[in-house]
């Protein structure tokens, strides 16, 4: 007798149990209803038995609600996406070094000013007016060479400054990566729930996501 009214105390206390981490469950998916890189948890309920005896019930794990194909498909286009933009952004500097060909100060107008001068120059060549057009025009051309070679290496040399920086935090990543996994495998083992843990390593491989292809 005092066994059967152990037995239906436990059973009673692991619904109550259960009934709490299940509560608790779904309050963290309310108090993160707005957080980033958040995924909805669910508890998944089961019976318990011991000895072939109905003992109550227990959670048998948190499970995210996450579906990873879309995700891998996101975490492709987010890395081509700042694959193509990166390289938008260094295309646009140079197009405004070269200039549109109507501008006064573009590499095409100098250069066909002094394709001018010099057929003008060519026709006349011993006038003075001729020659120093011709003169003024190589000055300007030999100039803008100058001041573009400049500024592509200066762009040569933030594209290589960026990469050092990006190369530093993509082996932090993994390395971040590297231990989440290990925690993930300790705690699994130990029957603690990974699913926040998990949430954290999509975040890092999301992040990674943006700087190499996966």
């Amino acid at each position: 007798m005092a066994g059967d009214i152990t037995l239906a105390l436990r059973t009673i206390q692991s619904g109550l149990l259960t009934s709490q981490a299940a509560l608790s469950t779904v309050a963290n998916n309310i108090a993160n209803v707005n957080s980033p890189n958040y995924s909805r948890k669910i508890a998944n309920i089961e019976s318990r038995v011991i000895g072939g005896v109905g003992a109550g019930v227990q959670i048998s794990a948190i499970i995210r609600r996450v579906d990873e194909n879309l995700l891998r498909s996101l975490r492709q286009e987010n890395s081509t996406f700042e694959k193509y933009n990166s390289q938008k952004n260094t295309y646009d500097r140079l197009q405004d070094l070269f200039g549109a060909p109507g501008d006064n100060n573009s590499l095409a107008h100098v250069m066909q000013e002094m394709a001018a001068a010099a057929e003008t120059l060519a026709v006349s060549p011993n006038r003075s007016i001729e020659q120093q057009n011709m003169v003024r025009w190589g000055l300007q051309l030999t100039d803008k060479l100058k001041d573009m070679t400049a500024a592509i290496q200066n762009l040569r040399l933030q594209a290589d400054i960026q990469i050092g920086d990006h190369v530093g935090r993509i082996n932090d990543l993994i390395v971040k990566i590297g231990e989440f996994n290990d925690s993930l495998v300790a705690n699994s083992t130990l029957g603690v729930d990974t699913s926040d843990l998990k949430d954290l390593r999509d975040q890092a491989v999301d992040e990674l996501s943006t700087m190499i292809d996966l």
